[in-house]
């Protein structure tokens, strides 16, 4: 972890934003992580001999949840950056060095070091606050994570037309994976809080959390780096606000004809990598107005709009008898999907039954015919 988090800080390509927060991500989970495995091990000799480190670990883990959150964001944000009011994700670990300074402040090297050793610093009720506060905030922000990466799907298909190799799935699957990381810590305190767990089982829920953050952790290093160079992100709506005005009827009208007749005449659709953008610019109409008629006049988002044609598209291809010999994934990219799982689930959107299914129905329609 101190290995990446200091090859991503100093990492010039791709986003180096993000680079930089995950990198501060892997910071504070290598020094959790040392602090921890030294305390189990070398408690004694660690803490007399690096006194001032007392909690320094625990300090760092308050910043968990908000880093992987504005890792999250930057992600998914192409125009995202840090503001001073990100400073507040930060302040409950201010607050926890400052209660920190209250505790040792009045004590000297050596009262400080016994009470640590022989009992803890806190008191029962301190340590079962923080403990608490501290599983809500990572709780928290790993949901808040997950709710960006919804939004950001969602977003994404107002401009794009193939969303499969950029909706993120990877970054959820690794944020899942550190819930599952809490849900095994959670546990085991609260078992070591009611005492019910023995030794051995403390050693093998440990194994567990720690396997569980090595490999996501892992995983997290390699996706991190080889996709931010295929993710454009979206620009951020609270980031960047959109002026929206709303067109006259005859505006509105004159614009959907000429969307209409254009993708009758020229069908872009066919290009597997259509953006919004790509399309605005190739039936002259500002973006902001053709994502207007689109949502207004049709009732769907850009992807969908799109997908209607390419779906209306393959429908004629496997009802002509000449395209028997030609397979369904031929087809699929013929008419500008990428994905096969995609376009069956479109194509089950819009007509009810499978595309081999609706194969076999016009073709028996054509014989009869």
């Amino acid at each position: 972890l101190l290995f990446f988090a200091t090859f991503l800080f100093f990492h010039k390509k791709g986003n180096v934003l993000s680079n930089k927060l995950l990198s501060l991500f892997f910071f504070v989970n290598a020094v959790f992580m040392i602090d921890y495995l030294q305390s189990i091990h070398f408690r004694a000799e660690y803490y007399s001999s690096y006194f001032y480190l007392f909690y320094f670990g625990e300090i760092s883990a308050f910043v968990f949840g908000p880093s992987l959150y504005l890792y999250t964001c930057s992600v998914a944000y192409q125009n995202f950056k840090l503001e001073k009011s990100d400073v507040l994700h930060f302040i409950p670990a201010l607050l926890f060095i400052f209660l920190l300074l209250l505790k040792f402040i009045f004590f000297s090297k050596e009262t400080a070091l016994r009470i640590n050793l022989l009992d803890n610093i806190f008191t029962y009720e301190e340590r079962f606050i923080k403990d608490l506060f501290f599983n809500v905030q990572v709780f928290g922000y790993l949901i808040f994570s997950l709710l960006v990466l919804k939004k950001y799907r969602i977003e994404i298909k107002k401009f794009f037309s193939s969303v499969e190799k950029m909706n993120l799935y990877w970054l959820e699957v690794i944020l899942f994976g550190f819930i599952l990381m809490w849900l095994v810590d959670l546990a085991t305190e609260f078992l070591l809080w009611q005492k019910l767990l023995p030794n051995y089982a403390i050693r093998i829920f440990v194994l567990i959390s720690i396997s569980t953050n090595f490999l996501v952790a892992t995983v997290l290093i390699y996706w991190g780096l080889k996709k931010p160079e295929i993710l454009i992100g979206i620009e951020s709506e609270h980031k960047a606000k959109v002026v929206r005005h709303l067109l006259s009827n005859d505006e509105k009208q004159k614009y959907l004809q000429r969307l209409s007749e254009f993708m009758e005449n020229e069908r872009p659709y066919f290009d597997p990598s259509l953006t919004i953008a790509d399309l605005s610019q190739r039936v002259k109409i500002a973006q902001r107005n053709l994502s207007y008629v689109i949502n207004n006049s049709f009732h769907q988002n850009f992807f969908d709009y799109i997908n209607y044609y390419r779906i209306e598209a393959a429908k004629k291809m496997l009802a002509n008898p000449e395209n028997r010999k030609l397979t369904i994934l031929e087809i699929l990219y013929e008419v500008g999907f990428n994905s096969k799982s995609v376009f069956n689930t479109a194509f089950k959107k819009y007509t009810g039954m499978t595309p081999t299914d609706y194969r076999k129905i016009a073709l028996n329609r054509n014989k009869q015919g």
